[in-house]
C-alpha cells in the first residue's frame, strides 16, 4: 500500500512538471512565432493528472487567459478531478474504517 502511494505521489509530480514545462515552452514559441504545442496536447497533460501546475503556469506565464475555451475546459478538468479526489478519499476511507483489526 505504501509502495502505491510513493507512485501515486511520483506521478502526480511528474506529470505536473512536465505540464508547467510544456506550458513554458509553448509560451516561449509563441512569443518566438514558432510551432507551437496544441491545446489538444496541453488539456490532455491537464485531464492526465497536471491541471494544477496548469493554473499555475498560467498565471506565471501569463499563458492561455485570455482563451476562453481553453481556460473555462481547464476549469472543468479541475473540478472534475477535485470531484474524483474527494470520491475517492470517502470510498477509501470507508473501506478502511471496516478493515478487521
Amino acid at each position: 500500500m505504501l509502495f502505491t502511494a510513493k507512485l501515486v505521489v511520483v506521478y502526480f509530480l511528474a506529470i505536473n512538471a512536465f505540464t508547467f514545462a510544456a506550458f513554458y515552452f509553448d509560451k516561449k514559441a509563441s512569443m518566438a512565432n514558432r510551432r507551437r504545442i496544441s491545446e489538444k496536447t496541453l488539456l490532455t497533460l491537464c485531464l492526465m493528472g497536471g491541471s494544477p501546475f496548469a493554473m499555475v503556469a498560467m498565471k506565471r506565464f501569463r499563458h492561455k487567459t485570455v482563451k476562453q475555451p481553453f481556460k473555462n475546459i481547464l476549469i472543468g478538468i479541475l473540478v472534475l478531478q477535485v470531484i474524483l479526489i474527494i470520491g475517492m478519499l470517502y470510498w477509501l476511507s470507508d473501506r478502511l474504517l471496516t478493515l478487521p483489526v
